[in-house]
């Protein structure tokens, strides 16, 4: 199991993070098609770079590992000023509410797809470029559902504010027991998260850049 997070010959100058990449993933044990115990975004944005460094595509893709999003979003600030992007896409993790005793009434769901986020309470993504993905999927038939988070947010809360603005998108994975050492996926959600990353950069050339 997770063959595609395995990154024993990945190399840059972030190897920290591909070490610690490979010893979550080593840690995670399956319940057949459901992989339970530590998961954390690392691994899926590890899968989407190394698929989006043998896919033709028209950018320069930055994977970036944040810090303190718990505490007021502040690797997610000092990052985008390093990277300076046209495009800013943040991938985490949505709340499955099929969890036993959730209180809320979203659709996100275990085996429901890949995620993508409407609005939370830090940011309402860039409309076009949350229609371009919704398209992406509908066309490429990855499944999806769309989310919603009252309270709380994601990077992208910082990402989408940066100088005079950045367009920006959550893709999310619905997830169990968030924020614990017992996390459950969907790994058919996780798989279509990343193939809908790797479709949606193939996209965005210069021209559907500047209309967003």
């Amino acid at each position: 199991m997770w063959d595609a997070v395995k990154v024993e010959n990945y190399r840059d100058r972030h190897g920290e993070y591909a070490r610690q990449a490979r010893d979550r993933a080593k840690r995670m044990r399956s319940l057949g098609d459901t992989h339970v115990r530590g998961f954390t975004d690392m691994p899926k944005t590890l899968t989407a770079l190394r698929r989006l460094a043998k896919a033709p595509h028209p950018n320069t893709v930055y994977g970036v590992a944040t810090t303190m999003e718990e505490v007021g979003l502040r690797g997610a600030q000092t990052s985008v000023a390093a990277v300076k992007p046209n495009v800013a896409i943040a991938l985490d993790v949505g709340i499955a509410h099929d969890t036993p005793g959730s209180l809320g009434d979203g659709d996100e769901k275990l085996g429901g797809g890949a995620g993508i986020l409407v609005y939370d309470a830090s940011m309402i993504p860039n409309v076009k470029l949350r229609n371009l993905a919704i398209e992406i999927c509908d066309k490429q038939k990855i499944p999806y559902h769309l989310g919603t988070v009252e309270r709380g947010g994601t990077d992208a809360g910082r990402f989408h504010i940066y100088d005079t603005g950045v367009p920006s998108l959550v893709i999310f994975i619905p997830t169990r027991y968030i924020h614990s050492h017992s996390t459950i996926m969907d790994r058919k959600d996780y798989d279509a998260a990343v193939r809908l990353l790797v479709e949606l950069t193939k996209r965005l050339d210069r021209k559907t850049v500047d209309n967003l």
